[in-house]
């Protein structure tokens, strides 16, 4: 047990400790907040049995720093078209931590719900979740989720890209 007259002494040592031992800056990320993106920008088209998923509802589920999240909600155009915006936030790490994001996309469709892309997502940066933006983003919502290997988390998607810009 430490004793109370010595405990400002032990809080020095730890605040000392991280400010050595931290890479990059320490003192200023040990007090500062930092930017992160919980959601890259998504934009594509969903399909339904190869046809546009026209009026599909489309939510995405973003969890990070607590169970409840954050969720948005689009509805697909009459061509199967989406844009759900990026979603950013910020903390003030009080230790060396790393990032973690819970992404779930879910469709909403005649009826029916559809899971088309799950992720821990681990780099905080925008278009971290594929290393880079998508390009011709399409989701058959009646596919199979398949697992994509990415450098940052982990991916299982019903979506296909023909591209990614860098």
């Amino acid at each position: 047990m430490i004793r109370p007259r010595r405990l400002p002494s032990v809080l020095l040592g730890i605040a000392v400790f991280f400010l050595i031992c931290s890479p990059q800056g320490a003192a200023m990320a040990f007090f500062s907040k930092k930017e992160v993106v919980v959601g890259s920008p998504m934009e594509g088209v969903l399909s339904y049995k190869g046809k546009p998923a026209s009026g599909a509802q489309l939510r995405r589920h973003l969890r990070w720093k607590d169970e409840t999240g954050v969720t948005d909600t689009v509805v697909a155009d009459q061509n199967g078209h989406f844009s759900l915006p990026a979603v950013t936030d910020s903390w003030r790490p009080l230790l060396p931590a790393e990032f973690v994001a819970h992404q779930k996309v879910y469709v909403e469709y005649q009826g029916e719900e559809y899971l088309i892309w799950t992720m821990g997502k681990m780099d905080e940066s925008l278009y971290g979740e594929l290393g880079g933006k998508p390009n011709d983003l399409i989701c058959e919502i009646t596919g199979e989720l398949a697992r994509v290997e990415v450098d940052h988390g982990m991916l299982g998607t019903v979506c296909r890209w023909s591209s990614i810009d860098r």
